[in-house]
């Protein structure tokens, strides 16, 4: 996961499949596993932000989330998922950036500090 893609289509999917897990009363924990910068124009695939009668009703609260916090400054960032908006409510989180090296295919399912 990289901040540069936060907020694309499938952090939408993704982060609306976890609210309906914790609106059925399941507790949620994640590690988010964060990878340097690239300049890659991978994430920018925000574009269904633009077309809200397709995607919006899926979880209007999230797609206003995600629209605003997209049109701000500095808006591609994980924090904004953590924000006291309670985006992810029941939810404990953790975040960890993978050092040049990690081997993901180790099997290792520990967050792990750097």
């Amino acid at each position: 996961m990289k901040h540069q893609y936060f907020g694309d289509v499938n952090d939408y999917v993704k982060y609306g499949l976890l609210r309906c897990f914790a609106n059925a009363g399941l507790r949620i924990g994640v590690c988010w596993m964060l990878t340097p910068e690239d300049k890659l124009p991978d994430g920018g695939k925000i574009k269904y932000l633009c077309r809200p009668e397709e995607w919006e009703h899926h979880d209007p609260y999230l797609f206003g989330h995600l629209s605003d916090t997209l049109a701000a400054p500095g808006g591609r960032n994980l924090r904004h998922i953590e924000s006291p908006k309670h985006i992810l409510t029941r939810a404990s989180m953790e975040a960890r950036y993978l050092t040049h090296g990690w081997n993901v295919q180790s099997g290792s399912r520990k967050c792990l500090p750097p």
